[in-house]
């Protein structure tokens, strides 16, 4: 941990969960096939409520200068930040976020580092 994790990871969660909103974070785990066993696994689905900053991609800075960002912004994007230090599984693409009961596929994932660890995630989604 370094100083800056000291203050500024504090700092975005406190931030983020003050006047953030509430959202659902959908993560899916597929199934698989076993082939020695000839069995299948059923895919799992498990709901996180979490607390996001939404805005639109053009207001975002960080998401603004990222060339690769950029090519996948259309007119239903949304940004969402995240307090990285809140989220304690692997944020994918195949996941999904339902804001006010409609779902966004996640396009793309944005990490900011503070010193070693993940502050927040700007997460680029659309329907």
């Amino acid at each position: 941990m370094t100083n800056n994790d000291k203050w500024a990871l504090p700092l975005a969660t406190k931030l983020i969960k003050k006047s953030g909103k509430l959202v659902t974070y959908r993560k899916v785990v597929e199934g698989s096939y076993d082939p020695v066993t000839d069995t299948q696994t059923v895919s799992s689905t498990t709901d996180y409520p979490i607390k996001a900053l939404i805005s639109n991609p053009t207001e975002n800075v960080s998401v603004m200068n990222n060339s690769e960002v950029k090519g996948l912004i259309t007119t239903t994007s949304l940004v969402l930040m995240i307090d990285g230090q809140s989220i304690t599984f692997k944020i994918e693409t195949t996941d999904s976020v339902t804001i006010d009961g409609v779902s966004y596929k996640i396009d793309y994932p944005l990490q900011t580092y503070s010193g070693e660890l993940i502050a927040y995630y700007n997460l680029l989604v659309s329907t």
